[in-house]
């Protein structure tokens, strides 16, 4: 399964290629409910605190608020952009880890080798995100870190 095909799973967009996910992001069409099916499955969870501190880490108190009152609004481009950052790392994650829980503890702890959690990386800049990638491509080729 190719890692486009898990981040539209993830996303609960279905199938999406990688140049169809980049089209949704660019034209403003990704719903707030793939920001909503992404949390709650990084989270491990349906609702509680744990989602909503998850969700802080990714977007703002209000966007995430706006999300659960209107899953299918849109996202911004910003954000869109954000969201799809996140689940490709969670996506990759769980490739390289094998089992959701494993790539969940990875991508929500910090990692010392990259000097903070690699969601909060991804989440705050494509540099952050581009450190979290390479050293799940370390791990995943047996590369001591």
């Amino acid at each position: 399964m190719s890692l486009e095909y898990q981040v539209g799973q993830l996303l609960g967009l279905g199938r999406k290629t990688e140049a169809e996910m980049e089209q949704t992001v660019r034209s403003g069409a990704l719903p707030a409910s793939a920001l909503i099916e992404l949390v709650r499955h990084i989270a491990g969870s349906r609702r509680g605190p744990g989602t909503t501190a998850i969700a802080e880490r990714i977007v703002s108190r209000a966007t995430w608020n706006r999300a659960l009152r209107n899953p299918k609004a849109k996202l911004s481009q910003v954000v869109a952009d954000r969201v799809e950052r996140v689940g490709q790392l969670v996506a990759h994650a769980e490739s390289v880890w094998g089992e959701v829980e494993d790539a969940r503890e990875f991508v929500t702890s910090t990692q010392a080798v990259i000097g903070g959690a690699p969601l909060d990386m991804t989440a705050n800049s494509t540099v952050g995100a581009r450190r979290a990638e390479a050293l799940l491509g370390r791990i995943d080729h047996g590369i001591v870190v």
